[in-house]
This record gives structure tokens, sequence and C-alpha cells, in this order.
């Protein structure tokens, strides 16, 4: 309880958006409802690899709406039509302002995200007409989509599950309804935490301190964080971390920081692709020893 309340408060002062498996409309909105109604098109990167990787996994894990795939050029036309969703990775940069004038720093906020079409251009999008999304580690390792490759199979499951949630429920509510619901239907399974492996890339970027980043072995050293994390761990290097992200153990969870406009949480379950946690914390690109201890609150 204590986790829900602190997570509900931060997330009222950041934005219109809320954070969870990540769905901004409630189900009655009209962009929610069109969205339901209309086959996805899903914009593809001309990207060979990442484009045949995420195929593989809209086949497999996209089950909410009928989809079809399309290129950059077919979507200059198609994405003025307002009948119609589409898919493709946004990339938004807020200048900070001060009383002296524009900051040089750039907030980056980077996802995969779901618009319904009626703008002229694609990048005439911003974050107010997001229906669905899932961040990406912009400050770290995901500089592009293509790099988020390794893991596109959870991104795809996971926003089909956001969507799910809310029309199965009908969540039409203020935002505590919303947040509430896809916390609480992610958090679900969350006692595997207690059962299973948690795996974690020791070489990841885990937290940015511009210009300088650093992983988490140099946070924690291994054997000191089981005093954060009192269940089963395994700190490995990022070949083996990229061989269970793409395998179907039943034996591990696999942990993910993503860092963009805010540090994201996410654990993930191989054996199925299922998202069984997902929190942030609003305090900016950093991970610091300590903030794992946000995970256990979900058990409690």
């Amino acid at each position: 309880m204590l986790r829900r309340l602190l997570l509900l408060s931060s997330l009222l002062l950041i934005s219109n958006l809320f954070y969870g498996q990540i769905v901004t409309k409630n189900y009655e909105s009209d962009e929610f409802q069109t969205l339901l109604k209309s086959e996805l098109n899903i914009i593809l990167s001309g990207k060979a690899g990442y484009d045949t990787l995420l195929k593989e996994a809209v086949r497999k894990y996209w089950k909410v709406t009928e989809y079809k795939f399309i290129t950059k050029k077919d979507a200059l036309y198609a994405v003025k039509d307002e009948s119609k969703s589409f898919m493709f990775p946004m990339k938004l940069q807020e200048v900070k302002q001060t009383s002296y004038g524009p900051e040089s720093s750039m907030n980056h906020k980077f996802w995969l995200t779901i618009v319904i079409g009626g703008e002229k251009r694609i990048s005439k999008y911003n974050d107010n007409d997001v229906i669905v999304l899932s961040p990406l580690n912009y400050w770290c390792d995901e500089k592009n989509i293509k790099d988020a490759s390794y893991r596109i199979d959870y991104i795809i499951k996971g926003m089909n599950d956001g969507i799910s949630i809310v029309r199965d429920n009908k969540i039409s509510d203020g935002y505590l309804k919303r947040i509430n619901a896809v916390i609480d239907e992610i958090n679900t399974n969350s006692n595997q935490i207690e059962e299973k492996t948690l795996i974690i890339n020791k070489d990841a970027i885990f937290t940015v301190e511009y210009p300088l980043s650093t992983t988490i072995k140099k946070i924690y050293k291994e054997k000191d964080f089981k005093k954060d994390y009192p269940y089963k761990y395994k700190f490995v290097d990022e070949a083996e971390y990229l061989e269970i992200v793409q395998g179907n153990s039943s034996e591990y969870l696999i942990m993910l920081m993503v860092i963009e406009v805010n540090t994201h949480i996410l654990i993930y379950d191989p054996s199925s692709r299922k998202t069984v946690y997902y929190g942030f914390k609003t305090s900016g690109t950093t991970f610091k020893k300590g903030d794992i201890k946000d995970l256990l609150q979900c058990n409690k």
C-alpha cells in the first residue's frame, strides 16, 4: 500500500500522461474507441533487422486489434485519416526554461507510441496525442528504435496488455482509478519475485549524470545487493543477459531500468514475455543504491 500511495503521489505531479503499461486515454474517449475499432497501421523503420523482429513480435503478441504493416512513405498520406491508428517511435525534446532563457540541456522523451490519424505529418504529433506508449532507454543504450530490438517482444506484449486492461475493465474514471487498475493488473504476478531468480545485467548503464554514466556494478558490489533485495538474484554479463532475455526460461525474471525523462523499473518474465512488475521514480535520470527497495513494496 505504501508503494502505491507514493507512486500515485508522484504520478499526479508530472504530466497528463500516466505510466503503467501504458495507456493515456480512458475507455470512453474517442481516441481509445477509434483505436479499438481501427486497423492499426504499424510503420516500419526501414531497418531490416528491427522490422523483422517487430513483425514477429506483433504476430505473436498483438491481439487487441487488427493490424497491418506500412512503410514511412505510405504513412505520409495515410496519417491524415482520423479513422486510422498508427504505431511508430516518438522522440520529443523539451527545452527547460529559466528566467534567463532556455537551458542548454534538454529532457528527452522516447517512446514506441500509438496515436490516431488526423495530423498532416507524423512529426506534428506530441505527447498529448499519445494513446499508448512504452518508454525506451534513451539515456543509456536505446538511442534509436533499432537498439530496442532485443526486447521488442516485451514492448509489444506490454502495450497490448495495457490496452486489454483498460478495455476489459472499461476504465473511464479519473487518473487514480486508471492507474490503480493498470498497476494492480501488471503486478498481479509480482509474487514471482520471491520465487524466481532476478537477472541483472551488470554491464548495463543504469545511471546517467550528464555527461558521465555508470553501471550497476559500480553502484552495488554484487554481494551488497542482497541488503536491498533479499530474494534470489544473479549478476551476469551482457552476453548471458541477452541470451536469457531472448530465451523462454521459467527459472528467471529480468530486471530492466529504462531511463528517459523518468527512470522506469521493469521486471519481465521471459517464459511469457509479460511485465510482472512496473514502477518508476521521478527524480530524474539516476539510479542510486537503495532504489531497488521500491521493488519490495509490491509484495507487502
